[in-house]
């Protein structure tokens, strides 16, 4: 993970019954901006969690500066 400040390969996460995120892969690289854009409830906010390591993935790798989380 050289340039990569993050990077998930198809990561999953639910609430209960409810599936937030569906096999998501994305890589983002330093010095990259990104911006989220989406309806109420497509899982932005479930996605900056996984990646500030609040949530972690029901299945998937999430790779971050601060370890893995699988």
């Amino acid at each position: 993970m050289s340039d990569s400040v993050f990077e998930l390969a198809d990561v999953s996460y639910a609430y209960q019954n409810h599936l937030a995120l569906d096999e998501l892969s994305m890589r983002i690289r330093r010095g990259e901006r990104v911006a989220l854009l989406g309806a109420n409830g497509s899982g932005k906010s479930t996605l900056l969690r996984l990646l500030d390591a609040l949530y972690f993935p029901a299945s998937g790798e999430l790779k971050c500066p601060f370890g893995s989380a699988a």
